[in-house]
C-alpha cells in the first residue's frame, strides 16, 4: 500500500503559530503561511492536517482546551514536511464555511496574529513514498478544497 495507516498519538501538544502571510486564492479560499516557534519539533507526513483551536469568544489563544470553551477543526497542510523541518513554516489552504474556525480565519485574523494549532500532523492515513516500489507512479484525484492534502503529497514527492 502506498498509504500508511497507524495509530495516531493520543495527545498532541499545542503551539501558537505566527501568521506570516494571508493570500486570498479565490473568493472563498485563503492560504495561510504560518511560522512555528523555534524549538518546537513540528513533524508531519504528506496528507496530514493540523487542528486549530479558536475560543468561542472569537480569539485563538493557547489556554486550557475544552469543547465547552473552544471551536476545533482540522486544516490540511499544503506545504511539504521538508519546509516545516528546514524553516519551521507550514501553509494551510482554508475554504470559508459556516464553521466558526473558518470564519475566524477569513474574518478575524491578520498578518502577525497568533493561532493555536497542534504541534505536528494529525491523521493516520497519509502518503509514504518509502512504501512504494521503485519507479512507481501514483495518480491522485481530488476536487475542491479536498485537493489540499494531495498538493502536500505532490510537493513531498
Amino acid at each position: 500500500s502506498w498509504m500508511t495507516h497507524e495509530h495516531p498519538a493520543t495527545v498532541k501538544e499545542l503551539t501558537l503559530a505566527k501568521v506570516l502571510e494571508i493570500d486570498r486564492l479565490t473568493n472563498t479560499v485563503v492560504a495561510l503561511k504560518l511560522k512555528i516557534p523555534n524549538g518546537i519539533s513540528f513533524h508531519f507526513h504528506p496528507g496530514q492536517w493540523v487542528d486549530m483551536f479558536v475560543l468561542k469568544d472569537g480569539t485563538s489563544k493557547n489556554s486550557e482546551i475544552s469543547k465547552e470553551t473552544h471551536h476545533i477543526t482540522g486544516f490540511s497542510m499544503t506545504s511539504s514536511p521538508l519546509l516545516a523541518k528546514e524553516s519551521n513554516i507550514i501553509t494551510l489552504a482554508i475554504k470559508e464555511t459556516d464553521h466558526p474556525c473558518t470564519k475566524f480565519v477569513h474574518h478575524g485574523i491578520s498578518t502577525g496574529s497568533d493561532v493555536c494549532i497542534t504541534a505536528g500532523g494529525n491523521g493516520n492515513f497519509y502518503y509514504s513514498k518509502s512504501r512504494l516500489p521503485d519507479h512507481t507512479s501514483v495518480f491522485l484525484i481530488g476536487g475542491g478544497i479536498g485537493v489540499t492534502p494531495l498538493v502536500n503529497m505532490k510537493w513531498s514527492n
